[in-house]
């Protein structure tokens, strides 16, 4: 943790450099938004938009309010089949509160996940081992059936594209490569190995005091615990594996119904490849996907033979939705953290 009364002095290099990075991502991020709203027709974006009808703006919201569900009742079976219990709707007010961390910081695929797991522990009296496994396994699960999707859409893309030599070897061996460094890990945690804390331990040393050695034991609990589960409760995983399935093919036809609504008539590999594009884009090191994402899906609608113009306002109901998710889940976790303060840690909680 940091010092805070050596916090409120001179800034560090360290917080002068984290500061500049944060203005360079949030100044390239507006600077791509405003490329890609240059180069289109800003009356057919608003018209696209304003076009929606009320029914079918419902039919987006159940879908989405569907897939939330879906995601935290993927987390439920996995701290289940750890051998705890936690009601679905915490589970979702948790994941939503790392959802807005995520969301408003520089690469929105990670950063609420540390949340999460002190949620889990300081509200629910898990102890940090099982709280961070079953984030972090949740977090594997997810990567994996994203990077196989992003796999299938680069093919897609290929297919649909009229330049296929577009997307070359390379990506196909950073989509694999993405995909099977995963798949490693949890292989070695099922043969009853710990990667991760034995490579912390050889980097910072076998000191198990003070905070990095709790950080070090932490880690270590939390592989015994996923290299259990993947041994001792094989059914489990499989069904968390096909709910993943399941949640990718929801969000598949939600972002082609929005498509639709919008005057796309995409195909099947049509809405892969557009929403390879769009998961390609939110997986740059910029706050939200700014402006990558509307440039993204924007060139994928061309591509496919639409107007780009209808991509971005795709992009833009996209956004609007993540701004109010995020700005929820940023107030969640506020709220939550600010309940919890000055309650004690890990094992106080458990005893409660």
């Amino acid at each position: 943790m940091v010092d805070l009364p050596q916090a409120g002095r001179n800034p560090s290099r360290r917080q002068i450099g984290r500061a500049a990075w944060l203005a360079l991502a949030w100044g390239a991020a507006f600077f791509l938004l405003w490329l890609a709203l240059r180069q289109t027709n800003l009356g057919a974006i608003w018209g696209a938009i304003t076009g929606l009808r009320l029914w079918q703006v419902a039919v987006l919201i159940v879908a989405n309010l569907l897939i939330l569900s879906l995601y935290a009742w993927r987390w439920q079976m996995g701290i289940s089949a750890l051998g705890h219990r936690v009601g679905l709707g915490s589970l979702l007010a948790y994941r939503l509160a790392g959802f807005g961390v995520s969301y408003f910081t520089p690469g929105p695929q990670v950063g609420g996940e540390p949340l999460q797991a002190y949620l889990l522990g300081h509200r629910k009296g898990l102890d940090a081992g099982p709280a961070a496994a079953s984030v972090y396994f949740d977090r594997v699960v997810d990567m994996l059936a994203n990077f196989t999707v992003l796999a299938a859409g680069i093919a897609a893309l290929g297919l649909t594209s009229a330049h296929p030599g577009r997307f070359g070897p390379g990506s196909w061996v950073g989509a694999a490569a993405a995909l099977i460094l995963p798949l490693l890990h949890l292989a070695a945690l099922r043969a009853g190995r710990r990667p991760l804390a034995a490579a912390g331990e050889r980097l910072f040393g076998l000191s198990r005091r003070g905070r990095l050695g709790q950080i070090l034991a932490a880690l270590a609990d939390m592989e015994t615990q996923i290299g259990r589960l993947l041994r001792e409760r094989p059914n489990s995983v499989i069904r968390i594996t096909l709910l993943a399935v399941l949640i990718w093919l929801v969000m598949i036809v939600e972002f082609g119904l929005l498509l639709r609504f919008l005057g796309i008539p995409a195909g099947a590999l049509e809405v892969l490849a557009i929403m390879t594009l769009a998961r390609l884009a939110i997986l740059m090191p910029i706050p939200a996907g700014l402006g990558v994402l509307e440039a993204g899906l924007g060139l994928g609608v061309q591509m496919a033979g639409y107007d780009p113009a209808l991509g971005i306002a795709a992009a833009l109901m996209i956004r609007a939705r993540d701004l109010t998710l995020g700005g929820l889940g940023l107030w969640l976790a506020f709220w939550l953290v600010r309940k919890n303060a000055g309650k004690g840690g890990w094992r106080e909680d458990q005893n409660r």
